[in-house]
């Protein structure tokens, strides 16, 4: 009994390889409502051909498995990667998609694994006039008080971007449950009275299960982009009634929704892990070719040493022969 509770511990843990992929698309007339809306009413065309042979292809023609259920204002589909990929090399080709980061991470078991791509932004929390300046912390973030004319003002990092947390379970039937936390921070217009930038937070979490190798699609993170332009001829277009005549002044409001692609793969084995390797250095041919060309360090043998604390012996000078007796060859010194 102990030897076969010995055995069933004594095993490898298993771990799941997440590829993410974060994609900005920018929607048009027929995707104005996102991509959820565009996949249930067909309205995706490319050009003049549409895809999957059809003018309105139904989600099931990208590889559409399930609709999940999730928290509100969140979309989450299931689909085969490579049909979905397909679906996004489409729209990249008509310039809808700009490929954010896609980063993979490996984690055990049960283990949260977390995503941030992200830029820390200064943003002052507190103002006090006083001549001391003194660090400090709080929670969640990093805070620093500094001096400036005599008020101390205290800043606080905060992170801006794309933040995503990962949970996964592994089922006994090559399924994954996933626990995902997404997190959507973006920089506002300045607040007054310290003009900071002000943080756009949009955050969603729930759980999904999925099989091994499917993508799970998130969406639903629509915003609206202003684009102010402001063009013409240098001193001429900033004069009081007449600069209208020598430039002219662009207001463009672009909708784009963020989508994230999530797809586990489980790592069971070693051999798993043999093939998850060879498939990342196909996939990338020009890093595999600079490591097998990288320059490798000489071994060096460990040198024998001395006891520590004891001294290293001194070498003995050669002692010069006595001379020989006439009628006699001289004899050679040898150390003792």
């Amino acid at each position: 009994d102990i030897e076969q509770t010995l055995k069933q511990l004594d095993r490898m843990p298993r771990q799941v390889l997440i590829e993410v992929l974060v994609a900005e698309i920018t929607l048009t007339d027929d995707t104005k409502l996102g991509i959820d809306w565009a996949l249930r009413d067909g309205s995706f065309r490319f050009g003049s051909q549409a895809l999957g042979g059809t003018a309105a292809p139904p989600p099931t023609a990208f590889g559409q498995t399930n609709t999940l259920t999730t928290a509100a204002g969140l979309t989450a589909y299931a689909f085969q990667a490579d049909k979905f990929f397909a679906m996004l090399n489409a729209l990249a080709s008509d310039n809808r998609v700009n490929i954010v980061s896609n980063p993979h991470v490996l984690t055990s078991e049960n283990k949260k694994a977390v995503i941030n791509v992200s830029t820390s932004v200064p943003i002052i929390t507190g103002q006090q006039a006083s001549t001391v300046s003194t660090p400090g912390t709080t929670s969640g973030s990093t805070s620093t008080t500094i001096t400036t004319g005599g008020v101390n003002q205290t800043v606080e990092y905060r992170d801006a971007g794309v933040i995503l947390t990962v949970t996964p379970r592994i089922g006994e039937r090559g399924t994954v449950a996933l626990d995902v936390k997404q997190e959507v921070n973006a920089i506002g217009a300045e607040v007054a009275p310290t003009n900071s930038p002000s943080i756009i937070k949009r955050e969603a979490e729930t759980s999904v299960v999925l099989l091994n190798n499917q993508t799970l699609v998130l969406g639903g993170l629509i915003q609206d982009k202003v684009t102010l332009t402001d063009r013409g001829i240098p001193f001429m277009k900033n004069i009081p009634l007449f600069g209208l005549l020598f430039g002219f002044k662009q207001r463009k409001v672009e909708k784009t929704e963020l989508l994230m692609l999530i797809t586990p793969r489980v790592i069971g084995t070693a051999l798993d892990a043999a093939k998850i390797t060879e498939q990342m250095r196909r996939a990338t041919p020009e890093l595999d070719e600079a490591v097998k060309h990288a320059p490798r360090q000489p071994s060096t043998r460990p040198r024998s040493q001395q006891p520590s604390g004891a001294p290293a012996p001194t070498p003995q000078p050669e002692t010069p022969a006595p001379p020989a007796p006439r009628g006699q060859p001289p004899t050679e010194s040898r150390p003792q």
